[in-house]
């Protein structure tokens, strides 16, 4: 006997008629119901015909290289159209005035005098650029510049965040959080500056290795990295060049200068004279160096002073009557009034020695120049903030008058050795080098200057004898040439009476040092020359710990 149920359809249960014949059943799908007309049989599926010989058409070819050409440049302008949202979103970059840290009631002069509500002013204005280094370039980075190397061991983002912490203070140390913003931006639109940063980026962080005795495993992946990372830039660098409409600009003067900074720091004193010749070229081509933005030329001058250290030769360029202006104009470290109270006694020896009076008047200009940028460094450097461009050109400033120098006048042995002393001091304690290649070369010249006037020194100013070579050691630890600064530091020391840091710093810091809380260079070279003393009572409680057994 039939059912009087209907036929239950896709396996649904059976709710029961309504409405009729017409009706239909209410089937459960998550939190929704689909309708099934019961009445309806289930359609059945569409064939689907393909053409086989679609592919045999003679027009075949030629349709599929259209289709590609499209979509590569439905692909290029999406990028363009990213690129430009990216530029849109950027806070312009500062200029000369917003780079000044005067405000209602505080003088302009007085940076290093600020109250901390003053300062934490200062800071907050600052820290608007923080977002759009972390976030807008980060992040668009990749977007921008879709053609980064990516066959290095360490990720690209490991080397963007390294060069933006750490390699930018080896080429602008005391403007570097706002210099490499500068560079990102620019580097958005010529790929090869990007590549050049991360080039200088993996030197550094291999550098940086090698001086701390890191696992060889490691070193070697950083230089296979740094390999690479060259040969890439190498080659882009090339191809910018043999475009007439893109190599010609203040932008490849920027990639240039950066690359031949490796390269000084590497000791490859070829490669520096080849980016000396393409560098000169195109700077004629733009109408010279008056013709160059500000930031280009600071590009410029940090290249020709890193180039002295391979070479030994004086700066290529002079100094831009444009750039000289910008820095006198606008610093804040000129004033006389600029210094701490508490570096009051900084540099005084250079002035109150029995042979201060033989000084060359521009050197002591250039000596008082640097007792006023000290100081701004060093509140820098327990701020960890590295945002006043300007003092960074007036450095660079300061050090190319002090490299002419020898090459302007006539010096004794006497001068020579306290120039590049001087010259020492900025490469340990302000740009803070660490095991670059070059200093093999540094080294040596520095302690032929030092040997020619050791036996005077020794009699007559022992006390900038003692800095000379605490400095020389601090520049040759781990290399050549450092026993000798080390054996011969010891014997100055005897001669002072120097038997710890106590009396040590007085001297130094009457020339020019600081000592600092994270100082790991300054403090392992003070514990080898003056070891730790130990009490009887601290070697006993020392025993009595049970940490030391026979």
């Amino acid at each position: 006997m039939a059912s009087d149920k209907p036929p239950q359809q896709f396996g649904v249960p059976h709710r029961g008629k309504k409405h009729g014949a017409d009706s239909t059943n209410r089937v459960p799908r998550g939190n929704k119901f689909m309708f099934v007309n019961e009445q309806q049989p289930q359609q059945a599926s569409k064939f689907l015909f393909v053409n086989e010989q679609d592919n045999k058409d003679p027009n075949y070819t030629s349709l599929a290289t259209k289709h590609a050409w499209v979509k590569s440049r439905s692909s290029r302008l999406k990028k363009e159209k990213q690129l430009k949202a990216l530029k849109a979103s950027a806070i312009p970059f500062p200029g000369s005035q917003s780079l000044q840290v005067s405000k209602p009631g505080v003088s302009s002069l007085d940076f290093t005098e600020f109250t901390d509500h003053q300062r934490s002013q200062v800071n907050n204005e600052d820290d608007r650029y923080k977002p759009l280094m972390g976030q807008t370039i980060q992040a668009g980075l990749y977007q921008a510049v879709p053609h980064l190397p990516t066959n290095t061991i360490q990720s690209i983002s490991f080397y963007c965040h390294h060069y933006r912490k750490h390699a930018s203070h080896a080429t602008f140390p005391l403007g570097s959080e706002v210099m490499s913003l500068y560079l990102y931006q620019e580097g958005l639109e010529q790929p090869a500056l990007i590549e050049t940063l991360l080039f200088l980026s993996a030197a550094n962080h291999t550098a940086n290795l090698k001086s701390r005795d890191a696992s060889p495993h490691l070193i070697e992946s950083s230089m296979q990295d740094t390999l690479r990372l060259r040969s890439r830039v190498l080659k882009s660098l090339q191809a910018l060049l043999l475009d007439s409409s893109q190599g010609i600009s203040e932008k490849t003067i920027l990639t240039i200068c950066h690359l031949a900074c490796i390269e000084s720091a590497q000791a490859n004193a070829e490669g520096v004279k080849a980016h000396m010749v393409g560098l000169q070229y195109i700077i004629n081509a733009l109408g010279g160096l008056e013709k160059l933005e500000i930031r280009t030329l600071s590009a410029v001058y940090c290249f020709d002073i890193m180039k002295g250290l391979v070479l030994d030769t004086p700066p290529m360029f002079k100094i831009s009557k444009k750039w000289e202006k910008w820095i006198k104009t606008n610093s804040i470290c000129i004033a006389a009034d600029s210094r701490l109270a508490s570096h009051s006694e900084l540099g005084k020896r250079f002035f109150t020695s029995s042979w201060s009076l033989d000084l060359p008047e521009e050197l002591v200009s250039i000596i008082k120049g640097f007792q006023h940028l000290i100081p701004c460094y060093e509140q820098m450097v327990e701020n960890e903030r590295r945002n006043m461009l300007v003092e960074n050109d007036y450095l660079l400033y300061l050090i190319h008058r002090l490299y002419m120098l020898p090459y302007k006048m006539t010096f004794d042995p006497f001068l020579e050795a306290l120039c590049i002393s001087l010259q020492v001091y900025t490469i340990t304690r302000i740009w803070e080098w660490r095991g670059k290649p070059c200093f093999d070369s540094v080294g040596r010249i520095f302690r032929q200057k030092i040997e020619n006037v050791s036996d005077y020194l020794f009699i007559e100013a022992p006390d900038l004898l003692f800095w000379s070579l605490f400095h020389g050691c601090l520049l040759t630890a781990g290399i050549k040439h450092f026993d000798w600064f080390f054996t011969k530091l010891k014997e100055c020391a005897k001669i002072l009476h120097i038997s710890d840091l106590s009396q040590a710093l007085p001297v130094l810091e009457g020339f020019f040092f600081k000592y600092r809380l994270i100082d790991e260079p300054s403090r392992e070279l003070t514990n080898s020359l003056f070891p730790p003393k130990i009490t009887l009572k601290e070697e006993s409680a020392y025993f009595e710990s049970g940490v030391y057994t026979v």
